[in-house]
């Protein structure tokens, strides 16, 4: 575990809460839409910045019209265990959009390509302060880690926001479910190659759940590294096999992470 110099991924983002899909991002129609939005509960993904194999700066595009299908498996397997409602529409942001403070908790996947600027990192730094929760999973080895921790210290200085191990005594790993491992879970694709579960190979051989707290105590942010906790839920109906290596321990962890998320 190290605060060191980057390496380059992926990243998107997903911040959870029910909604509907904001096409445009601008104009009266727009607006309208918006203090329609605040009147409802919402599901929000966060449209996040990276960047591609030569740096440069690029948003995360996906079609609103895609979203449903990127996330119905993880939607559906959550709200069946957590007897949670949900919005079947979704609404996209940018990190920098105050929307960002109608979510108590945002979930990012592949966050080892995040790339934060100064205006980025002042918000989501102000959304942690003011109660919000990260949940940063599925990236694998020592590269993608560096630069994840890189970027994560534009907004939360090493000096005033350390980051340690989540001993399993954590309240966090028991609020439901008696979680006694950090499973690592691979993609099915890569589960299905047969080469066993870690990804990166000897590089992502061991998985962590890392976290940082604020000033009181109460965590803000957990990072699941050389694990993807997003598979267990969203490859539920996929197939059978993969579902009962990998789904129990995934949604055991990850009901146990969102019910502390929204109650701490």
């Amino acid at each position: 575990m190290r605060d060191e110099p980057p390496g380059i991924s992926t990243s998107r983002g997903l911040c959870h809460r029910g909604a509907a899909v904001r096409r445009d991002g601008r104009g009266a129609a727009a607006a309208r839409r918006v203090r329609w939005l605040r009147r409802r509960p919402r599901r929000l993904r966060l449209r996040h910045p990276h960047r591609d194999a030569q740096g440069l700066r690029r948003q995360l595009s996906v079609l609103p019209d895609h979203l449903p299908q990127l996330t119905r498996g993880r939607r559906r397997g959550l709200e069946r265990r957590l007897a949670a409602r949900r919005h079947q529409q979704h609404l996209l942001i940018r990190l920098t959009d105050e929307e960002l403070f109608d979510c108590p908790f945002v979930m990012m996947t592949e966050p080892g390509g995040a790339a934060f600027d100064d205006e980025e990192a002042a918000k989501l730094r102000l959304y942690l302060e003011k109660g919000g929760f990260l949940w940063a999973d599925d990236f694998w080895g020592e590269y993608a880690w560096s630069w994840w921790v890189s970027q994560l210290r534009k907004a939360l200085p090493a000096a005033e926001f350390p980051i340690f191990d989540v001993p399993l005594d954590h309240p966090m790993f028991h609020t439901q479910f008696e979680v006694k491992k950090v499973p690592q879970i691979p993609s099915i694709n890569f589960f299905f190659g047969g080469r066993g579960t870690s990804e990166r190979g000897a590089d992502s051989a061991v998985p962590h759940a890392r976290g940082i707290a604020d000033k009181k105590g109460r965590m803000i942010v957990l990072m699941t590294h050389n694990t993807d906790f997003g598979d267990s839920w969203e490859r539920e109906g996929d197939d059978a096999t993969y579902f009962v290596n990998f789904g129990p321990d995934g949604y055991a962890f990850g009901i146990d992470a969102v019910i502390y998320a929204l109650t701490h």
